[in-house]
């Protein structure tokens, strides 16, 4: 997990699925909060995600220990991993640079062309 300006690293523990439910009456706990109490002693990396993909009718709960981070184990490993564009994506930005060019050249040409018949 990362997170400006630091890392953590988790081992992964209990994961499992959590059937939505309604809300619960004013002061009651969720069904499924004795599942996220913090655990004296301990730190705990908690994911709660949406499955499947598209459909998002299930949440599924993935709680791990947090564990000393290591720089040396992972090299490859970078705070700001993701925050850069890989070469390829610079190409997906071609067609909108010339969409913009081209529409401000024809605001260009069209106001010289009214310009023009209103002279004449």
């Amino acid at each position: 997990m990362s997170r400006c300006p630091r890392s953590a690293v988790g081992r992964p523990g209990a994961a499992g699925p959590i059937a939505p439910s309604p809300l619960p009456w004013p002061g009651s706990p969720p069904p499924s909060s004795e599942r996220l109490r913090p655990v004296a002693g301990e730190d705990h990396l908690t994911l709660l995600t949406c499955t499947p993909y598209g459909t998002n009718r299930h949440r599924l709960l993935v709680r791990g220990v947090r564990v000393p981070y290591d720089a040396t184990r992972d090299p490859g490993s970078r705070p700001d991993a993701g925050a850069t564009l890989a070469p390829w994506m610079w190409w997906l930005l071609l067609p909108a640079l010339a969409a913009i060019v081209a529409t401000v050249l024809l605001v260009i040409v069209e106001r010289t062309s009214r310009r023009r018949r209103e002279v004449l």
